[in-house]
């Protein structure tokens, strides 16, 4: 072999003659691979309409669909930029398995795009070199864009792919999120600091490592609260995360804390900002262009939440994709018809089946408890995670039996042809983050979030059906999918084609053995003749079909811009700005729907005022943050926390704001406990069966159990503690009162209640002070469950504190709850979301279930009142 001449100069390869439009450089792609012959008309008519009219236009979002070919188009415009303007290019993807999938297609279309991902100080220096003069696009993940020291930092063209799954990898750049698994000492010493702003019951819950029902519920520390312990927070954070991974996020707000909220869930502690920053990124900020694609946009401006930025420009839907999708998707809710865990033993016999499955949740502890049950199986399949294929599908595609589970990741994952024809989407994609999930859970702001259940949906769904000729078994269940898909209203917003597919499947969901539905399943699967009526009846009602309008978000639409305003006003500490933006989104935020979200503005307004006295000394805005304060709780006056937070405000506002607080609690915390059973469904029946069971045992443990599940019900904070001598269950009032309960459902009847009984019931009362000193200020009390009529002359030195209800007395009231519930559940469809928290308020107080009621129930038989065992009656 010759060697190479020292003296010879390398030449570089001539550029050519610049394409005159992107249609141009497609034609001029004489290398690409044989099977990319011709561009589609849609694909040249998105092409056509970008180059004419929106080459210039700094935000531009492109919506399309399923199997329309995106990437291709993406490609396309990112090259005709870096060869015509000879500008720097980048592709953002989510993940690495994703940027690899492009840097591949570009490769098949003769694109020079250069893979950049992983650790920047290992980039290749050639590829880079080849980005930064231009020669080649980079294709990277978001990460590789939105961290503190960018490598890639002065794009002048941005092409952000799956838009919409971009939301945590930007958000997180300016989010510090303290797990309670990961880092356990500072989330519990940030608990502490902020004690005395979490309700007493709530904070013994949080600390509490074995209260399941705590998992599920996240508040916010008041905005006043919070700001008025900045230097607390800010010096306890620099001196734990300086060599914590949540460092790099840290040093983005440290110095920003009066825009972040601080969100509390059992499971994590996070401190950021409403909307992200993007406009203070430079390497975001900086260029020319950003084009956001996606299979759906969405009108509510839930793109802009996104990504922090004021008004992005769409292109429409391509014509013809408007009623007409790809594959055919065979839609199963098993919770239609069955009770929850046996809907959940079919979903999960499904997902780990004889075939490769995709399991979807929304969160990462949802994602682990299906991966248990699919190792439950037998044989199980082999359990793939989101680690397993992050830079490559292959591994999940060469397993003929395996279930790929992954959490809260809508986007991204393309699985046509063969790789993949069963899906389980386990759970609502609703709050999957702890803003979410107060803004849903706590203030109930369905308006805000409904547009963004549906696009995570309509990802969600278009995951194994890429083209015309695929078709997938998708099953549906877990907590809300059913709630959600059952409203018309909300089926209406989704695209024709997928209205018809879950009309369709939760029709043939109503049936009555469980076998059913894995049998329809591999029918469907196996393509046995059959289905062609099913198929022309989705086609049909297709056709007679259209996506309505949603007004409620043409408002959330038009109210994005100052929303952003107002989130880049606080960031850089222009109060005042921050005040007039808040106040104008409130008040643009009309009707009973917006309601909620109307009051969450006021509540912001009210804080950017009390910012204003306290930081810039204007103090004749005193009275205006009373003001707005006072219109938050009066735009919702059924959603508590505004209540909450503003007796912890620094401007308190005067007179008592409801008749009954603990009525409006135990209202708000029954909606959410239906809306987890599911308002349609066979998983309150499951349910009130369970707990009518447990109360009518003799057996103690089953006993208390139940009385655990009727408290719940009646909308209290209740909890069980572990060890011994401990009460057999405890109910909160609020700052009402504690009760202690001793139950006796073991006991006969005859015979009076014992000295023992009585030190029992006692003992748990100095249990509670004890243990428990974040309830040191609340009254407790302590009732002794029991059927007897009389008590021990020995125990009467004891009975101090204590009360006695009997034992039928307790299991008629769990009856009543349950009759009672079940009337809600029934009136929950017919009723809209921002009135319902009024009827479960009303319905308590006309059953007298209200707390007042039922605390007077339960000390109206004082222990020390009893008849002596042996005395005259």
């Amino acid at each position: 072999m010759s060697q190479p001449n020292p003296f010879a100069f390398p030449v570089p390869q001539r550029r050519g003659n610049k394409p005159a439009d992107p249609e141009s450089l497609f034609r001029s792609l004489s290398q690409r691979a044989p099977h990319v012959q011709h561009l589609w008309a849609h694909q040249a008519d998105v092409l056509r309409s970008w180059h004419s009219d929106h080459a210039d236009t700094a935000n531009l979002a492109l919506e399309l669909p399923t199997g329309t070919g995106k990437t291709l188009i993406g490609l396309l415009i990112a090259d005709f930029v870096r060869q015509s303007k000879s500008e720097r290019v980048a592709y953002l993807c989510p993940n690495r398995q994703l940027a690899y999938q492009v840097g591949k297609l570009a490769n098949d279309y003769s694109i020079d795009a250069r893979v950049l991902v992983g650790r920047q100080a290992l980039y290749n220096p050639g590829d880079f070199s080849a980005y930064e003069d231009s020669s080649a696009m980079a294709v990277t993940t978001y990460s590789g864009i939105f961290n503190t020291s960018p490598k890639i930092d002065s794009p002048n063209l941005l092409i952000l792919d799956d838009a919409h799954a971009s939301e945590d990898y930007i958000a997180s750049l300016w989010n510090v999120e303290v797990s309670r698994e990961e880092h356990a000492d500072t989330y519990s010493a940030l608990l502490d600091l902020f004690k005395d702003a979490i309700p007493g019951s709530q904070f013994w819950n949080l600390k509490n490592e074995t209260t399941p029902s705590a998992r599920y519920e996240c508040s916010k520390i008041p905005s006043q609260v919070f700001q008025n312990r900045q230097a607390d927070v800010r010096g306890f954070l620099d001196s734990v995360l300086e060599k914590s991974s949540l460092r790099f996020s840290w040093e983005m707000i440290r110095d920003h804390l009066d825009v972040c909220h601080f969100y509390v869930t059992w499971s994590s502690i996070s401190i950021r900002p409403i909307t992200p920053p993007t406009s203070h990124h430079l390497p975001f900020a900086n260029a020319r262009q950003r084009i956001y694609m996606s299979a759906t946009l969405g009108e509510g401006g839930e793109l802009e939440r996104i990504t922090g930025v004021r008004h992005i420009e769409r292109l429409p839907v391509p014509e013809g994709w408007d009623h007409e999708g790809t594959g055919r998707r065979y839609i199963m809710f098993p919770d239609r018809s069955l009770p929850p865990e046996t809907a959940a033993s079919v979903a999960i016999e499904l997902a780990g089946g004889r075939t490769r499955s995709l399991v979807l949740a929304p969160s990462g502890s949802m994602a682990r408890s299906v991966s248990a049950r699919l190792q439950n199986l037998s044989p199980s399949p082999t359990i793939l995670s989101a680690r397993d294929v992050e830079n490559s599908i292959d591994g999940f595609l060469k397993e003929d039996h395996a279930a790929l589970v992954l959490s809260n990741r809508y986007d991204g994952l393309d699985l046509p042809g063969d790789k993949c024809h069963l899906e389980l989407i386990w759970g609502l994609p609703s709050a999957t983050n702890a803003q979410e999930s107060f803004l849903l859970n706590r203030l109930q702001v369905h308006s805000l979030l409904r547009d963004r259940i549906k696009t995570r949906l309509t990802q969600a769904l278009g995951r194994c059906t890429r083209n015309a000729t695929d078709h997938a078994v998708v099953i549906m269940s877990g907590p809300g999918v059913l709630d959600f898909c059952t409203k018309s209203e909300n089926r209406s917003g989704f695209h024709p084609e997928l209205q018809a597919e879950i009309r369709y499947g939760l029709t043939a969901s109503e049936v009555e053995w469980p076998e059913q539905f894995v049998n329809l399943a591999r029918a469907f699967l196996d393509r046995v003749p059959g289905w062609e009526q099913a198929d022309a009846w989705i086609r049909e009602e297709r056709d007679n079909s259209a996506q309505v309008e949603d007004h409620v978000a043409q408002t959330l639409m038009a109210n994005v811009r100052d929303e952003i305003d107002y989130a880049d006003a606080m960031w850089v500490g222009n109060y005042q700005r921050a005040l007039e933006k808040s106040r104008d989104c409130a008040d643009r935020l009309g009707g009973p729907a917006l309601a909620d979200y109307r009051a969450w503005w006021y509540y912001l307004a009210a804080s950017a005022a009390t910012l204003c006295v306290q930081k810039d000394n204007a103090m004749h805005l005193r009275d205006t943050a009373r003001d707005l304060f006072g219109r938050a709780c009066a735009a919702a006056p059924r959603t508590t926390w505004f209540i909450e937070a503003t007796r912890l405000a620094t401007f308190q506002i005067d007179g008592q704001l409801v008749d009954d607080p603990l009525l409006l609690n135990a209202a708000e915390a029954i909606e959410r406990r239906i809306q987890q059973v599911g308002v349609v469904g066979a998983g309150f029946e499951s349910e009130a069966k369970s707990v009518t069971e447990q109360l009518g045992s003799d057996n103690y443990a089953n006993f208390e159990q139940g009385i655990q599940r009727l408290g719940w019900w009646l909308g209290l904070d209740t909890f069980r503690p572990d060890g011994q001598g401990v009460p057999d269950g405890v109910w909160s009032f609020a700052e009402d009162a504690v009760v202690a309960l001793e139950a006796k459902s073991d006991e006969e009847i005859t015979g009076p209640i014992s000295v023992s009984t009585a030190r029992q019931a006692r003992g748990h009362i100095e249990w509670i002070k004890a243990n428990m000193p974040e309830l040191d200020a609340v009254p407790v009390s302590s009732a002794v469950i029991s059927d007897r009529a009389t008590v021990a002359s020995e125990a009467l030195p004891h009975t101090s504190g204590l009360f006695v209800i009997g034992l039928t007395e307790v299991r008629e009231l769990g009856q009543s709850v349950i009759d009672t519930v079940r009337a809600l559940r029934a009136e929950a469809s017919e009723t809209s979301n921002e009135n319902f928290r009024q009827v479960i308020a009303d319905r308590l107080k006309g059953e007298q279930l209200d707390p007042k009621s039922i605390l007077a129930k339960f000390q109206s038989f004082p222990l020390s009142n009893f008849p002596v065992q042996g005395s005259d009656p």
